[in-house]
């Protein structure tokens, strides 16, 4: 037992992990990097100016770059005088990929949108920072392949292109064959359900005084005013109630109406 183990254990805490070789780190590496290595390879191979971002391509790098940073943190590799470069690159490749998707996503969306005018073109501001972006993953890929050939990492395996990265994108949009639906409002609906309550309750005599056994009655008084109120609360949700006008649910297209059981014989 070392002196380190030994103190976190008079201390009641479990021993430490063993320590790792660079060597043997590699090796775990160099299989799990294996996609994202060949996916870098695909975009440092295209010239400065002339990478084309797109989402399925933005959405690979997001998805490799994050497995293998989550791998490099686990490892402990951003406290690592040898690794922490590498993990760097892929936080920065993770980074920039979002940030591209995100700006992608806006620029597809935009026409669908209805914005505030702003000053200077949107649209063209838009393309000018996915060209940035776009410049600032090409060189991310480079530094990744050179930081992977100078910790033994062989770049070179596998074929350069994983797969096909163009998007294509017909034009149009799908049918709006959606009816609209009137939200209701919350408050309308509770006062509209105790006021047909209400009604049912006054027309089947439900609601009236009462006493408790061997207590007095009302006074008359009281119980006249209880009476006016109740009146006049019956006539002003009463007319509320008739003023109303619920919408009755209509099937939608496709949807069959079942048949009245008055038209069926037993």
């Amino acid at each position: 037992m070392t002196t380190v183990n030994a103190s976190r254990q008079a201390a009641g805490l479990p021993p430490s992990p063993p320590t790792l070789s660079d060597e043997e780190f590699g090796r775990l590496i160099a299989g799990r990097s294996r996609e994202a290595l060949r996916l870098a390879r695909h975009v440092a191979a295209q010239e400065s100016g002339r990478l084309r971002l797109t989402r399925p391509l933005l959405g690979e790098v997001l998805h490799q770059s994050t497995e293998l940073e989550e791998l490099l943190d686990a490892y402990g590799a951003r406290n690592n005088e040898c690794w922490r470069p590498f993990r760097s690159t892929v936080a920065a490749a993770k980074l920039f990929a979002d940030v591209g998707y995100v700006l992608l996503h806006i620029q597809h969306s935009t026409p669908a949108y209805r914005l505030l005018e702003v000053e200077g073109d949107f649209a063209a501001a838009t393309e000018q920072t996915i060209a940035f972006v776009a410049d600032v993953l090409l060189d991310i890929s480079r530094s990744f392949v050179r930081q992977a050939a100078d910790r033994g990492i062989d770049p070179a395996a596998g074929p350069a292109v994983p797969r096909d990265f163009h998007e294509y994108l017909p034009s149009g949009r799908l049918a709006n064959t959606l009816r609209a639906r009137k939200d209701v409002d919350a408050g309308e609906t509770v006062t509209y359900l105790a006021t047909a309550f209400l009604n049912q309750a006054a027309e089947s005599g439900v609601l009236h005084a009462w006493t408790r056994p061997g207590t007095p009655s009302a006074s008359p008084t009281r119980s006249a005013r209880r009476s006016s109120a109740s009146s006049s609360t019956s006539s002003t949700i009463s007319s509320r109630s008739t003023t109303r006008s619920w919408p009755t649910p209509t099937p939608s297209a496709g949807t069959p109406t079942c048949p009245s059981s008055a038209g069926t014989s037993a």
